[in-house]
């Protein structure tokens, strides 16, 4: 079924990252300037947990990613 995932198209990381916030209704903190002019394109079974994507999106991109209080910072 088409409903069963989602995909980013050439998407800045910071719209997928905002994206993703709103899916799994999280906060996801990151500053501008360490994840500008990173674009990304992949796609996702939306039974994937947060977890999986945010470390895959560190992997590809060299971020760090820590998580407090329920929210995720990424960083640089």
């Amino acid at each position: 079924t088409s409903g069963s995932w989602f995909m980013f198209n050439n998407e800045s990381l910071a719209g997928v990252l905002d994206q993703l916030a709103g899916m799994y209704n999280v906060k996801i903190v990151y500053n501008v300037k360490d994840i500008q002019n990173i674009y990304f394109t992949r796609k996702y079974n939306k039974t994937d947990s947060l977890e999986r994507i945010l470390n895959e999106l560190a992997i590809l991109h060299d971020l760090k990613i820590s998580r407090m209080n329920g929210a995720y910072t990424i960083t640089r």
